[in-house]
């Protein structure tokens, strides 16, 4: 797993939360098709991506939530099934 950006689970993890930003992490495992344990994983590393990995140009705004700009965030082309 590169440190830097999101792989495939985390693209798809980025996804899902986008569709529904409250899902439990029982339900995002069942999507992803992973553990409850490694869905809050990946969501705690994305946590720890901070704006770096973001389409947006707007700076992170002191003291916010990490993931506030996920609808900022875009799933690499080709990378979800559907």
């Amino acid at each position: 797993m590169d440190s830097g950006s999101p792989d495939d689970i985390e693209q798809h993890l980025l996804h899902t939360l986008q569709l529904d930003g409250r899902a439990p992490f029982s339900q995002l495992a069942r999507t992803l098709g992973v553990s409850e344990h490694t869905a809050a994983r990946r969501y705690r590393r994305l946590r720890g991506l901070g704006p770096a990995d973001r389409r947006s140009t707007q700076p992170r705004t002191a003291g916010a939530h990490p993931l506030a700009a996920a609808p900022a965030l875009r799933p690499r082309r080709g990378r979800l099934p559907g």
